[in-house]
C-alpha cells in the first residue's frame, strides 16, 4: 500500500502536489501463530530492510552511508519486495476483517418531494438518498433549482434569481439551466420584463 503526503501549498498552477510516497508490506503473522495480516516495513521473509545507521531505505535505496549496507538493502528491496497492488491490498485488508468484497450492482435511489402551493408561495423539497433524509448540515452538498415563472415574479428578481442559479451550478447543469430560463413555460406570469431585453 502506498501512503501520499499531500501539500496544500505547492506550485499555484496545481490544486496540490505529492511530495513523497511511503510504501508498506502486507504479510502474514511471521509467527505463524495467527492467521492475521501485519502491515510490516521492517522486514520481508524474514530480511530485515531497515539500516541498522538511519532510517532505513529512501525510494529503495539506502542512504545509511555504509557501502556494503546499502547494497544488502537495496539487494533485498529490489529482488524480495512484492508489493501488493491496491486492489489486491484491497481483498487482503477485506479477508483479514473477515469481510467479501463485491461490487454492488444497484443504483443509488435519490427521492424528491415537492410540493407545490397553488398560490406561488416557494416551495420546500424534501430530499432522501437510498432511503436517508439529505439535510443542509449533512455529507451531501445540495443545489436545487427551482424555475417557475408561472408563480408570478418581477423582472428584477427574475433575474436575480436567474444569475444566481447560473452562478452555482456545475459547467454541464449550466447549460441545461439556461435553455430552461430561456422564455421558461409561465414566462408571461412575469411582470416587467423589457420587450427588447432577452431571457438569458
Amino acid at each position: 500500500m502506498t501512503f501520499d503526503r499531500i501539500l496544500n501549498d505547492g506550485p499555484t498552477e496545481y490544486e496540490h502536489y505529492i511530495e513523497e510516497s511511503v510504501s508498506l508490506y502486507l504479510q502474514r503473522d511471521p509467527s505463524g501463530k495467527t492467521n492475521t495480516w501485519h502491515i510490516d516495513p521492517t522486514c520481508l521473509d524474514g530480511d530485515v530492510l531497515w539500516s541498522n545507521y538511519d532510517n532505513g531505505p529512501v525510494n529503495a535505496n539506502c542512504e545509511c552511508g555504509d557501502e556494503d549496507e546499502c547494497d544488502r538493502i537495496t539487494r533485498i528491496m529490489g529482488e524480495k519486495a512484492d508489493f501488493p497492488t491496491a486492489k489486491e491490498a484491497m481483498f487482503m485488508l477485506a479477508e483479514a476483517l473477515g469481510y467479501t468484497v463485491t461490487k454492488s450492482t444497484e443504483k443509488p435511489i435519490l427521492e424528491v418531494i415537492d410540493v407545490r402551493d397553488p398560490d406561488g408561495y416557494e416551495s420546500e423539497p424534501d430530499m432522501f438518498l437510498d432511503g436517508e433524509k439529505i439535510s443542509e448540515d449533512g455529507p451531501v452538498k445540495i443545489h436545487y433549482y427551482e424555475i417557475d415563472a408561472g408563480a408570478g415574479h418581477e423582472w428584477e428578481d427574475w433575474k436575480a434569481h436567474r444569475d444566481e442559479s447560473l452562478a452555482n451550478a456545475s459547467p454541464a447543469v449550466r447549460e441545461k439551466l439556461r435553455a430552461a430560463f430561456d422564455n421558461p413555460p409561465g414566462s408571461h406570469c412575469i411582470t416587467g420584463k423589457p420587450d427588447d431585453e432577452p431571457w438569458v
